[in-house]
């Protein structure tokens, strides 16, 4: 990389570091920190903390009763598994189950090096540091030219522009995971994008390694991968093998003849590295979180990141809505639709396996899929807006946020699906191919469980991106190749 670019991207960096903490850090230390999006103290229906509390503050808020210290919030579990670690260099078998070790370690490290008096500065101030590499590593991959550079810029730190994303992710999303692992995300996609254009196996390959943190700080983004990086590389692999078969085969003859292709050039060769390299990034995260199941195997007989049972995961659905948490907002849509099997399942439920419950879910949605996704839709602004309709009304600039990002991923993707088929541009079809399976994985979670406001925060910011993503494969030209 020559040396005007390693101190643009410095200086860069230095900027995103000066636009994260102000959009962190610089309100009054004293003012509450609250849960749900633009709400005031009166309004949440959680416990609040400020900048200043310590360690212990929190704990006192957000722990649980003893015997249940880990299952009362997770910001607290984190804690105090990191807190273990510290004193014993282990874990509860209590946090085991849960959770993976990704934030406990985070968490360790920053009570390690800066002590519990400032613990939730300091958790704030990692999500400023972690989220401004995070946008540098987007700006290294679409490498802006001339005026362009401070559109780019301009453009990423309007990310801070929307209140819900930017309160949540320096708030309660650095005491939680999801500010930490989309962060590690957005860097993932950063890799993909750069490394696709650039044409640079390496780096797509590599991009694994900000998957794995990723999966260590949510296991969310387990299921994640299968979607990120599995699809899109299956996805142009039968690409190459359709172009192979239109162009070599008695079957191709009679399709040129019938859909004749005025450009045939696209690059098989690099279709095949390029799906190559993700299938590589997919082994490479899977090696990497591979220790984590060693360790849960000999300790707790599992190999797996979490221990959540089929019961508890369908479990929601069968609760009546007065005994739903308010952020499991259409969790129990199977009740909702069909009340009368509701309540024989809840009188039932203690003979009841997780598969029961399960399949009986899946018949109900599959019996009654109009009521169900009705309900489901409906409900939608719990999950992207995360309030409901009466307070967006009061508070319109978070239904403009909504509505935003929806738009800029509408356009993403439309732009680029709509450049991998009239330009033959393959680079655009794996973003496309990316976007599109997160979107799908999202979708279908929320259609089947309990899916919280919070749990959005990854798709949201990749809506964000999405157009620049779509801008990058236009000023890229395709003979574009090395790193930089």
């Amino acid at each position: 990389m020559e040396r005007a670019r390693v101190i643009e991207l410095a200086t860069v960096a230095a900027c995103f570091v000066v636009v994260c903490g102000l959009a962190g850090l610089a309100g009054d230390p004293d003012d509450p920190i609250v849960f749900e999006p633009l709400a005031t103290v009166d309004e949440t229906e959680n416990y609040t903390f400020t900048l200043r509390d310590s360690a212990d503050a929190i704990l006192e808020r957000f722990q649980g009763p003893p015997g249940s210290e880990y299952r009362r919030a997770d910001l607290a579990s984190y804690l105090l598994a990191g807190r273990r670690l510290l004193s014993h260099q282990d874990f509860e078998a209590a946090y085991i189950p849960y959770w993976p070790p990704g934030m406990a370690f985070l968490t360790a490290a920053v009570v390690g090096v800066f002590g519990p008096e400032r613990y939730v500065f300091d958790m704030v101030l990692v999500s400023v540091l972690l989220w401004a590499f995070a946008l540098t590593m987007m700006y290294w991959a679409l490498r802006p030219r001339g005026r362009a550079r401070f559109a780019v810029f301009a453009f990423l730190a309007a990310l801070w522009a929307l209140p819900a994303l930017r309160t949540f992710n320096f708030g309660f999303g650095s005491l939680m995971s999801e500010a930490s692992s989309t962060a590690f995300f957005v860097v993932y996609v950063a890799m993909v994008a750069g490394g696709l254009w650039r044409r640079s196996f390496v780096t797509i390959a590599l991009a694994g390694v900000p998957l794995a943190i990723a999966t260590y700080l949510r296991v969310f983004f387990e299921i994640g991968a299968w979607f990120l990086v599995l699809l899109p590389a299956v996805g142009v692999l039968v690409v190459a093998l359709l172009v192979q078969l239109y162009r070599h085969t008695p079957i191709g003859a009679l399709a040129r003849e019938l859909w004749p292709l005025k450009n045939r050039r696209t690059p098989i060769p690099w279709l095949v590295r390029a799906g190559a390299a993700m299938v590589v990034a997919l082994v490479l995260m899977h090696g990497l979180i591979a220790p984590w199941r060693v360790y849960r195997k000999a300790h707790f007989g599992s190999t797996q990141l979490t221990n959540f049972k089929t019961g508890y995961i369908w479990g929601w659905a069968w609760e009546p809505t007065e005994k739903l948490p308010w952020y499991h907002q259409t969790g129990n849509t199977a009740c909702v639709v069909d009340p009368k099997l509701c309540k024989v399942i809840r009188e039932n439920k203690d003979d009841l396996t997780g598969d029961h419950i399960r399949n009986t879910s899946v018949m109900t949605l599959l019996s009654k899929p109009k009521p169900w996704l009705t309900h489901k839709l409906k409900n939608f602004n719990w999950i992207w807006i995360g309030r409901d309709w009466n307070t967006i009304a009061k508070r319109p600039v978070l239904a403009i946020e909504g509505f935003l990002l929806l738009l800029f991923g509408a356009f993403g993707l439309v732009a680029l699906g709509s450049r991998a088929v009239r330009s033959r541009d393959v680079n655009a079809g794996f973003l496309f191919l990316l976007t599109l399976g997160f979107v799908l994985m999202n979708a279908a979670i929320f259609t089947l469980f309990q899916y919280e406001w919070r749990y959005t925060q990854s798709l949201r910011t990749l809506m964000f991106i999405a157009p620049l993503l779509a801008y990058g494969c236009r000023i890229w030209s395709p003979s574009t190749s090395g790193s930089d």
